[in-house]
């Protein structure tokens, strides 16, 4: 059994949770000025207060999980696509550095340059 895989596909995931992290922001909700005295409830500021954290901690968790997501394909695009060009190089002639079958193309699935059909 085997599968392909489409590095292209890989990469346009991790620029979609690239896009995620990005439409996040940099911080989660300012509930900044909790003050009781302006907000005139002693309670309100506190609970408040325990809100922003939340959100914050909420914010921080989520835009770690896309980065490590993003991350993680990009890495999985890297290694696919090194790893088909490692295993291409057994396939060349070693007397004229051309593919042994020309008919298989290169790794990105269009025909090799130059190569007869």
């Amino acid at each position: 059994m085997s599968y392909d895989v489409l590095v292209g596909e890989l990469r346009a995931a991790a620029a979609l949770h690239q896009g995620v992290i990005d439409g996040l922001g940099s911080q989660a909700v300012d509930l900044s000025g909790n003050d009781p005295t302006v907000l005139g409830h002693v309670e309100l500021a506190a609970w408040l207060t325990a809100v922003a954290d939340q959100c914050e901690k909420a914010h921080q968790a989520l835009t770690d999980g896309q980065t490590s997501l993003a991350d993680g394909l990009e890495t999985a695009a890297a290694d696919y696509e090194s790893t088909d060009e490692a295993v291409g190089l057994d396939f060349l002639s070693p007397f004229t550095g051309e593919p042994l079958f020309p008919s298989m193309g290169n790794s990105s699935g269009s025909p090799t340059p130059g190569a007869e059909r």
